[in-house]
């Protein structure tokens, strides 16, 4: 049993390493990731059915989706995260050590195995309401003015006392404490006295020797707990000063001035704030530290999210920005605790070791694969489309006052959403601009035609103004239109002169497409409507 429970251990473990090869790997970014992810999830749906039955204590484990409607609905990144976390609560579920591999080393040197004692067995809460019950035992027993009631009411304290305790003693010896206290309480329960007879007495002794030893082993826990304290701040230690340097590399060698340019603007305030105050509550001689040393733990999720340095640098190093912030920031809680000397609890302990486990180990493999990676990229970058620049159109070139015009932008780099059609006309990266001599309408919004076509339209209607001042409406469902106004697709008005010439523009990042168009005055058809 014990053989078979260990080997469904390790294949949980090699599943685990398998995906995070997979994401740490050169088909990141390629079909072949989405095929890794498929084999990593079938062999994951194989091993659960084994695993429930041979630890049977964990009950019936939730299926596993299925992996093509799963990552219909995720993606690489969510599905890679969906198969990282259920394998990480059924590890936490069935005691299998995800870190036992050479990079374990790396977070913290190895410790030798705890003995078994009372800290392991019962929380400090359970040992600390024993020593209060021993208390009340003692109190009373020590009394000779109780009544036999309270008498009575103790000893039914002591049978849920008795469940607890017996089971949490360091040492079989000191059951016979637990067990003399109990023929003690029986026989001062059937004389009914009152007196402080030879068995209370021997009571009070036992009580407080037992006492003394749940005392002894609050001690133990605390010192317990300090170890594992002392192993969470070496492990956060490793990985901010790790992290940190990592940052500091990589930033200087896109841009020698990198902490004026490429740190956010908080960042450096508040870094250079404290190392300032630090220089002026030192009177004595320092070693002067680098300013990145100032900075706080959830900035490195800042510096590392900031747009540039993303796309310059850290997408290739991290792959997913959703997922590096969201582990900087769970982390960020943690770092709080050990800080401010406060006990982690068992799952803060596993979450910091994983997530530092993670952090440093894709930074390991990139600093490894540094060369590569970078060829990669420039080999990807030379493949990119550039930006291409906009077409704007119109459907006459001529207008009569009263008409409509329909006006087409083609900017296929425009659409952000292949899913659904989108807007154009308002946003920096696609300006519109329609000037009369009369009137200027600016951020009306034209409408792409379909899911990704890159082609947006929309109506512009005119109205007229006389050269003496009198305005010729334009007629909308009856209703008079009299001034420039729209904001997006239909609903576009603009007021022009008798001969007018229009400039329409349109820009985007690549360039600026101008059109003119003109509108002239017709007195027969003026007032006619659409």
């Amino acid at each position: 049993m014990s053989d078979t429970k260990t080997k469904l251990r390790k294949s949980l473990k090699s599943i685990y390493d398998d995906l995070r090869d997979a994401e740490n790997g050169p088909d990141r970014q390629t079909f072949g990731f989405k095929h890794r992810l498929e084999v990593i999830h079938k062999t994951l749906a194989e091993l659960e059915p084994m695993i429930a039955s041979e630890f049977t204590e964990l009950g019936e484990l939730e299926i596993l989706g299925d992996f093509a409607s799963t990552y219909y609905h995720t993606g690489d990144s969510g599905m890679a995260q969906l198969l990282k976390s259920r394998i990480k609560i059924i590890a936490i579920d069935i005691d299998a050590n995800l870190e036992a591999n050479h990079f374990t080393q790396e977070l913290i040197p190895k410790q030798e195995e705890k003995t078994d004692n009372i800290s392991q067995k019962v929380s400090e809460k359970n040992i600390q309401e024993i020593i209060s019950t021993l208390d009340t035992v003692i109190d009373v027993f020590s009394d000779t003015s109780v009544t036999k009631k309270v008498l009575d009411e103790t000893i039914k304290i002591y049978d849920s006392f008795w469940k607890i305790a017996k089971n949490c003693l360091p040492s079989r010896n000191d059951m016979n404490l637990l067990k003399l206290g109990s023929v003690s309480f029986t026989r001062i329960l059937i004389s009914g006295t009152q007196e402080l007879t030879d068995h209370r007495k021997e009571l009070v002794t036992k009580s407080k020797r037992l006492k003394h030893i749940f005392e002894n082993e609050i001690s133990k826990a605390a010192s317990e707990n300090g170890k594992v304290e002392t192993e969470a701040y070496i492990i956060l230690k490793n990985l901010e000063q790790k992290t940190r340097n990592f940052l500091e590399i990589e930033l200087s060698e896109i841009n020698p001035k990198w902490w004026k340019q490429l740190i956010p603007g908080d960042v450096k305030g508040n870094a250079e704030k404290r190392k300032a105050e630090d220089e002026e509550r030192k009177t004595w001689e320092y070693k002067e530290q680098p300013l990145i040393s100032y900075i706080d733990f959830t900035d490195y999720e800042k510096i590392i999210s900031q747009n540039n340095n993303w796309k310059e640098i850290f997408q290739y190093v991290f792959r997913d920005k959703t997922a590096i912030s969201a582990k900087l920031k769970e982390i960020d809680p943690i770092r709080n605790a050990i800080s401010h000397s406060r006990n982690l609890d068992p799952h803060e302990e596993k979450q910091l070791r994983f997530y530092s486990e993670e952090i440093l180990r894709t930074i390991s493999y990139y600093n490894d694969n540094k060369q590569k990676i970078k060829q990669q990229k420039a080999a990807f970058d030379e493949t990119k489309i550039s930006p291409r620049k906009p077409v704007i159109q119109s459907d006459k070139s001529v207008y009569l006052w009263g008409a409509d015009m329909i006006l087409t932008v083609i900017d296929p780099d425009a659409g952000k959403d292949s899913n659904k059609p989108e807007f154009v006309g308002d946003r920096s990266d696609s300006k519109l601009i329609i000037k009369s001599s009369r009137g200027l309408l600016e951020n009306y919004r034209l409408r792409e035609t379909g899911d990704s076509t890159g082609i947006f339209q929309g109506l512009i209607g005119f109205i007229g103004i006389r050269n003496d001042g009198k305005v010729e409406p334009y007629n909308y469902n009856d209703k008079p239109i009299t001034q420039t106004q729209g904001k997006e697709v239909d609903d576009g008005f603009l007021v022009v002169a008798e001969n007018d010439e229009l400039k329409i523009t349109y820009s985007n990042l690549a360039g600026t497409a101008e059109l003119t168009v003109f509108v002239i005055h017709n007195p027969e058809t003026s007032q006619i409507g659409f």
